[in-house]
């Protein structure tokens, strides 16, 4: 089955370990891929406009109207956002992990950023421990790095090359 999601921001979450691969918005197609439909599953994160297709007629009509290279081109962009995703996972430190995920939640839409805390996001795409990303949040916020409220990332200012 594929989903077509017209509008608003979906979570991409592997079953195996319920970790967020990628957040992504519309307009986006999922199904297309090599993913089983028993290896990962969507989260809404706002208000969508969600269609189904099965896949062989979205199959069919990329053959009769010649979608091939479009195609190929949303598959590489796809791709791209999980591979970064997954190279992040491999970073060499905790805090280059958090960098990184915070860097991303601010690039994520107001309404969703502001309903999420940063710890819960960041603890959702890495395996990183609650305790350790909360100290390293906390040093960020005491040396002004980052504002934030009640959990809240609201701005970041410059985040050092190391910690």
């Amino acid at each position: 089955m594929c989903y077509i999601i017209l509008s608003g921001s979906v979570s991409v979450i592997r079953n195996s370990d319920k970790r967020v691969l990628v957040n992504i918005s519309a307009p986006l197609i999922l199904g297309l891929n090599i993913f089983g439909e028993d290896t990962i599953h969507i989260k809404l994160l706002s208000e969508c406009q969600v269609g189904e297709l099965p896949l062989e007629t979205a199959m069919e009509i990329i053959r009769t109207r010649n979608l091939w290279e479009q195609m190929t081109y949303y598959m590489m962009s796809f791709s791209k956002k999980i591979w970064i995703s997954s190279e992040m996972l491999s970073a060499g430190s905790s805090y280059d992990l958090i960098k990184y995920q915070l860097t991303e939640l601010m690039k994520e839409p107001e309404d969703y950023r502001n309903n999420i805390s940063a710890d819960l996001y960041i603890k959702n795409k890495t395996n990183l421990s609650r305790s350790g990303i909360m100290r390293i949040l906390a040093e960020l916020k005491k040396g002004g790095y980052i504002v934030m409220l009640r959990g809240i990332l609201l701005k970041i200012n410059q985040l050092p090359p190391k910690f």
